[in-house]
C-alpha cells in the first residue's frame, strides 16, 4: 500500500476523478495556441513533467484502490528478474538521492544492478526502497 494515499475506496476515487480531469487540462493546455488555463504553465517542458507526474500519481491511486478492494498486489509478484538504481537529482554539496526498484516496477530509468550490487546499495543511507515495487534484494538468493 502506499502509505500517503488513502484507504478508503470512495476517497480513491475522487481523486482519481481529480487527477484524470487534471491530465485532460494539462492535455489541453499542450494543444492550445493560448494557455486556456491560467493556472497550468504555458511552457510544454512544464506540462511534460507534470503531465508525467499526474499520470504517476494517477496509476498510484489506481494501484492503492485496486490494492484496497481486492487485497491484490498484481504489480509485486514472484521474485525480481532484476533490480534499477534510479539517481535523483540533487542540489550541489548535498549527498546523492537514490532509489533502488525491481527491473519490473514501473520506473523505467536508472542503472541495471546485479543482486548483490542491489543488496549493497539497499543498505546505504542514502537509498530509498521504492514505495511502489517495494524491493527486498536482502532476502532474495543471490544470483550468478
Amino acid at each position: 500500500m502506499h502509505e500517503d494515499l488513502p484507504t478508503d475506496p470512495a476517497e480513491l476515487r475522487v481523486i482519481e476523478g481529480h487527477l484524470i480531469r487534471l491530465l485532460a487540462r494539462i492535455r489541453e493546455q499542450q494543444e492550445a495556441p493560448m494557455p486556456p488555463h491560467q493556472d497550468l504553465p504555458a511552457g510544454h517542458a512544464w506540462l511534460r513533467v507534470i503531465e508525467a507526474h499526474t499520470a504517476a500519481q494517477l496509476r498510484r491511486a489506481g494501484e492503492q484502490l485496486y490494492e484496497v478492494e481486492t487485497g491484490d498486489q498484481p504489480w509485486v509478484s514472484g521474485p525480481a528478474r532484476g533490480w534499477r538504481l534510479q539517481h535523483l537529482p540533487t542540489p550541489v554539496g548535498q549527498a546523492l538521492r537514490e532509489v533502488l526498484h525491481r527491473a519490473d516496477c514501473w520506473i523505467d530509468n536508472g542503472e541495471d544492478l546485479t543482486s548483490a550490487e542491489a543488496s549493497a546499495h539497499a543498505v546505504r543511507p542514502n537509498v530509498q526502497l521504492c514505495r511502489v515495487c517495494r524491493p527486498n534484494p536482502l532476502d532474495e538468493p543471490h544470483q550468478v
